[in-house]
């Protein structure tokens, strides 16, 4: 299950125990919507992981400047809270790799 966080919602949504893995993203970008049925296609097949989009166009500056988002889509690993690995892989098996390895 994919949660969608919210600029008020993002610090509580990422800040679980375990794995969290945020998709930065946004309507608008063509790149993104490829990429969400991977996404999508990750959650159902991990549910030990609390998968998360963020649409940057609802969140304040201060967010993206603290975890650098300057393009999109961008996908961060989290764990306990913390940003610990920024995931390149851009299909299924990819990320599921990139998320257990």
């Amino acid at each position: 299950m994919i949660v969608n966080a919210s600029n008020e919602s993002f610090r509580s949504e990422v800040d679980v125990e375990g794995k969290a893995v945020v998709q930065f993203h946004a309507d608008w970008c063509g790149p993104c919507r490829a990429f969400t049925p991977h996404f999508e296609a990750a959650s159902e097949r991990d549910s030990s992981v609390r998968w998360i989009r963020a649409d940057i166009e609802s969140l304040d500056q201060s967010v993206l400047d603290e975890y650098q988002i300057m393009t999109i889509p961008r996908v961060i690993m989290f764990e306990n809270g913390e940003p610990v690995k920024d995931i390149n892989a851009r299909t299924l098996y990819g990320l599921l790799e990139e998320v257990n390895g």
